[in-house]
């Protein structure tokens, strides 16, 4: 079977940790050491035990040691189990084109290759990361895997690797210059000088912060959100907070490690110290999933006491005092909060009773983006969209999860989907799309009285043929698209009649009947001209001229691809002026012009790389 997937580049680059890695050189070789043992090794630690420094420093070390390269999969925005397999297809740069399953195109690739795939943050789907990796080696691949997680993953023949603290400083009393040399000190002092650069240790304060480090037992995350402090309190005034914190926590509930209920005291602590503006707009940052940005921040978060003019200052703040990530990515910055820390601001706003309309809110602006990007994504700008829907999928994935929780969001939720269709068709995630669409639709035809029909289910009737036909399910694909044409025409919607239209005649082409075809795609033509519907009248033109061609009407269907050309270049839409001349060079070959099938061919191939299409790419 030809492969399904393939492959946008041997080499990715790996996640660039923002500050250096301290401590555990002797974990690392032995780590290195296990993989060539084991096909899964697991870092196992309580959340900002450092199991992803360690990963990532491995990683980089350990680059020459997998010719065919080292794969990053964050799953710690991943909400649903299902998307498992999707996660690691998308991180080794593989696309699906077809009904085959993602599992079964991982396991026809990881058959030839063997790379070492890191899987990070596996603890809230441990479940479907073991099954998914007992598939993929009952199949014979040969991909080693290091895992991490908050407790093993239960494969069988996993190597576990219990994720160390950093040494901290003994009993006894140690000068400066030797306490400097020990990592949790060492930590300490780096990430000091981060927010006040004239920090030093000396004879005053050395003995305090190797105190402050035993009592955090050396966990990098406790550390770093202790040392963040050093610009506003001393190091004994930081001591006397963090003892109280301590000693209160250990007083309460027993249940979790101590070293969990040691972070769960630093994040508390470095909680109280925040000011009330900052803390309600902390709790408000824990509805993002993955990485956002500013103007996501004043969208979503504005209003209930915070105005927008003082969100960009509190975010420097947070920023500032190591609760939040802010990295570049491209021409803007992105922030994140680390997934302990993200869930911990989840579970403070779950004790407020404002956390359903703070996920309104960002599920509302994932909405908007979708619609505005759905727009632009016919234009000009069609690869600039495409990467901010890239940058947003994590979080255009928890509005989806969040629409789908309760009745009352299913028409918002199918318009979300329905909006980001022609985005997973670009960039493969055709699976995903189509479980929420039908999850979504199935729920909304139930809510609806008999006879009810909307604009928003005939789209989603659409958008689930679209899919359809790019799994090369055309019966379905039919299917769908002539249950939205009979309720378009019912409620007189003029764009889902064009989509429908030439969705069900796209279907009768590749199902091999052309005058079938001809015949949809001929009235689309008549209804979308008249009304200089442009976008579907180049889309029909385009599969016209593919029928004609196909029927032995050359001139035809010369004619008709020459219009949609012209249609598609003069409203910008890239991904469409590849598609014509795809079907031009193709029209050019059959009638022995293969130097102008080359050309065509060639700038056909240059555009759906610039829009990152893999599959069109490949087919060319």
């Amino acid at each position: 079977m030809r492969s399904q997937l393939e492959a946008a580049r041997p080499h990715p680059p790996l996640p660039i940790p923002q500050t250096s890695f301290i401590g555990c050189e002797s974990a690392i070789a032995d780590i290195r050491q296990l993989l060539r043992a084991t096909r899964l090794l697991t870092l196992t630690g309580s959340g900002g035990s450092g199991k992803t420094r360690l990963a990532l420093r491995v990683a980089e070390e350990a680059l020459a040691d997998y010719p065919d390269g080292v794969y990053w999969v964050d799953l710690a925005a991943l909400a649903d189990p299902a998307l498992a397999p999707q996660a690691v297809a998308a991180a080794l740069g593989l696309r699906e084109q077809s009904s085959h399953s993602v599992t079964e195109l991982l396991i026809e690739h990881l058959r030839e290759c063997g790379p070492l795939l890191i899987l990070d943050n596996c603890e809230h789907l441990r479940a479907a990361c073991a099954d998914l990796l007992t598939t993929l080696f009952s199949a014979g691949v040969l991909a080693r895997v290091l895992a991490t997680s908050r407790a093993p993953l239960a494969v069988e023949g996993e190597q576990v690797y219990p994720a160390p603290m950093l040494a901290v400083p003994g009993a006894q009393p140690a000068s400066p210059a030797e306490l400097a040399q020990v990592e949790a000190v060492r930590l300490w002092v780096e990430r000091a000088r981060m927010v006040s650069p004239a920090f030093t240790l000396h004879d005053q304060n050395a003995e305090i912060v190797a105190e402050i480090c035993r009592r955090l037992e050396g966990m990098p995350l406790a550390i770093e959100l202790a040392a963040a402090r050093v610009n506003v309190l001393s190091p004994k005034q930081i001591l006397d907070r963090l003892g109280d914190s301590v000693r209160l926590l250990t007083r309460g509930a027993q249940a979790g490690a101590p070293r969990h209920r040691t972070l769960r005291a630093a994040l508390d602590w470095s909680f109280d110290l925040l000011s009330p503006a900052e803390q309600a707009f902390f709790t408000r940052l824990a509805v993002f999933a993955g990485s956002f940005s500013l103007e996501a921040v004043e969208s979503v978060c504005a209003g209930d006491g915070l105005a927008q003019d003082d969100l960009l200052d509190l975010l420097a703040d947070l920023v500032e005092k190591s609760l939040v990530i802010a990295a570049e990515a491209g021409a803007e910055m992105r922030y994140r909060l680390l997934a302990p820390i993200r869930h911990y601001a989840a579970a403070r706003l779950r004790v407020t009773d404002q956390e359903a309309h703070w996920r309104g809110q960002h599920a509302a602006w994932c909405l908007a983006l979708a619609r505005r990007a759905d727009l632009e994504l016919s234009g000009p700008d069609q690869a600039l969209w495409l990467e901010r829907l890239a940058r947003e999928h994590d979080n255009l994935r928890a509005a989806l999860a969040w629409y789908t929780a309760a009745p009352d969001r299913t028409e918002a939720g199918l318009q979300l989907g329905s909006a980001l269709t022609r985005f997973w068709c670009i960039r493969g995630y055709l699976s995903e799309g189509r479980r929420w669409l039908e999850t979504l639709l199935g729920r909304l035809e139930h809510q609806l009285e008999t006879g009810v029909t909307t604009q928003t289910e005939v789209d989603a009737f659409n958008a689930l043929g679209r899919i359809a036909f790019q799994q090369s399910n055309f019966l379905a694909a039919r299917a769908h698209h002539e249950r939205s044409l009979t309720l378009a025409r019912q409620i007189e919607y003029d764009d889902g009649v064009e989509t429908a239209l030439i969705g069900v005649g796209a279907a009768f082409w590749e199902l091999g009947d052309y005058q079938a075809a001809r015949s949809y795609l001929e009235e689309t033509v008549r209804y979308a001209r008249p009304a200089q519907h442009l976008h579907a009248l180049g889309q029909a033109l385009n599969m016209l001229g593919l029928v004609c061609m196909h029927q032995g009407d050359r001139q035809a269907a010369q004619a008709c691809l020459d219009e949609s050309l012209g249609i598609n270049r003069r409203l910008g839409n890239r991904a469409g002026i590849a598609t014509v001349l795809w079907n031009l060079a193709l029209l050019a070959g059959q009638g022995g012009d293969l130097t102008r099938a080359s050309l065509l061919y060639q700038e056909a191939l240059r555009i759906h790389r610039e829009l990152g299409n893999r599959g069109n790419t490949a087919d060319i």
